[in-house]
């Protein structure tokens, strides 16, 4: 059962699920559909990282259609993030133990600080329409071993479900986190959740940032993000650099 608008195509395996949401799109297909698949022969991270896709796991996008401002899209990062993050609180409450999830600037969602899903979000004009898929990969029950940073899978965590159900929890707590922000009107209530759930505000850490020419490291403090969405951190000379896109470490 999906809230009411919203459409989902169950796929056994296809590239990308964001890739497939795309070439939809722009064949007509209208906003609200989700799409999943067993298993990704593409899977896509951020920054075209590869994503590891076995089956097992859940591999699911959303296509929306966004009549929203334009500055306002990339708040919706933040919305599939807390979304995903009530999902999993859900799917964790019947097991003895009930993980601590936080969320990673700038889309991870982390359980006990080690990475358990990751969210991709693409904009794209096709046509006359301006879409937004925002494709979310959670490692359900397998993770990979060498990674940017320590992963692990609900599993690991004595969360023994399966994709099929956290994506209607998911599909559920979407259609909510989307309602609540509105468009960007209900952006302060995403912003405050998101900043209660968040990891390391406050905490001193190394950025990487990428370059043209390849990619530049800062050091600070991280403040939050500000009310458009962006991140900011206070630098070690007390001056204060918003960033967009980087790789945070925490010392």
């Amino acid at each position: 059962m999906l809230p009411p608008g919203f459409r989902h195509l169950q796929l056994d395996e296809t590239g990308s699920t964001n890739t497939e949401c795309l070439d939809l799109a722009r064949a007509g297909e209208a906003g609200g559909l989700w799409v999943t698949a067993r298993k990704q022969l593409s899977g896509r991270g951020s920054r075209g990282r590869n994503w590891v896709s076995e089956p097992g796991n859940l591999y699911a996008s959303l296509l929306l259609d966004a009549p929203w401002p334009l500055a306002s899209l990339s708040q919706l990062s933040y919305v599939a993030s807390l979304a995903l993050r009530d999902a999993l609180i859900e799917a964790a409450a019947p097991f003895s133990t009930l993980p601590d999830f936080r969320l990673k600037w700038p889309n991870d969602v982390l359980a006990d600080g080690e990475k358990t899903a990751g969210i991709l979000l693409e904009s794209h004009a096709v046509g006359d329409r301006r879409i937004v898929i925002c494709g979310i990969g959670t490692n359900v029950r397998h993770y990979p071993s060498e990674t940017l940073h320590p992963a692990t899978s609900l599993l690991e965590k004595g969360i023994d479900t399966e994709p099929e159900i956290l994506f209607s929890r998911l599909a559920r707590t979407f259609a909510s986190r989307l309602l609540e922000w509105n468009g960007g009107d209900g952006f302060a209530t995403t912003r405050r959740d998101w900043q209660d759930a968040a990891i390391g505000l406050g905490r001193k850490a190394k950025v990487v940032l990428p370059t043209r020419d390849g990619q530049r490291t800062i050091a600070g403090t991280l403040l939050g993000i500000d009310e458009t969405g962006v991140m900011s951190m206070r630098r070690e000379d007390g001056s204060v650099e918003k960033i967009t896109t980087a790789d945070i470490f925490f010392a």
